[in-house]
């Protein structure tokens, strides 16, 4: 008799368990909410491209903000946890490296923009990777 009775509970603790891991959101979901995102800083860092002090520091503020929002969305897979994570270093650093460039524009220090730059080259680099990274995990469904 106390076979029957887990022979019947088993099955029905397996089913309400594959239930709710099928309530979660998928892989593909909480890619695209990333993609999302990594696609605001796209567009936030094409004004900087003018060299405008001006523009340097409002793409800064914006990467923050977008860094904040990297942060806060949910992601349950945990290797796009260290890609959200690697993706907000990244943005909070172009941040910190575009004030430091607008600085050195406004002081018309020749070093320091040229330290600068080559850090840009760097970190965009590492940008590349990181999107080629999250891309090929996301299409492997």
């Amino acid at each position: 008799m106390r076979f029957s009775r887990y022979a019947v509970i088993l099955p029905h603790t397996v089913a309400i368990g594959c239930l709710v891991v099928s309530c979660g959101e998928s892989k593909v979901t909480q890619c695209n909410k990333l993609s999302n995102i990594i696609n605001q800083a796209d567009a936030v860092t094409k004004d900087a491209k003018t060299g405008k002090p001006s523009a340097l520091i409002k793409a800064a503020v914006e990467l923050d903000k977008v860094a904040l929002s990297l942060k806060a969305i949910e992601v349950k897979d945990e290797k796009l946890q260290g890609m959200r994570s690697s993706f907000a270093i990244m943005y909070r650093d172009i941040g910190k490296s575009f004030r430091k460039i607008a600085g050195a524009i406004q002081r018309q220090d020749a070093q320091a923009i040229k330290s600068g730059l080559k850090f840009l080259t760097q970190v965009r680099k590492k940008d590349k990777a990181l999107v080629e990274e999250i891309n090929s995990y996301c299409a492997h469904k």
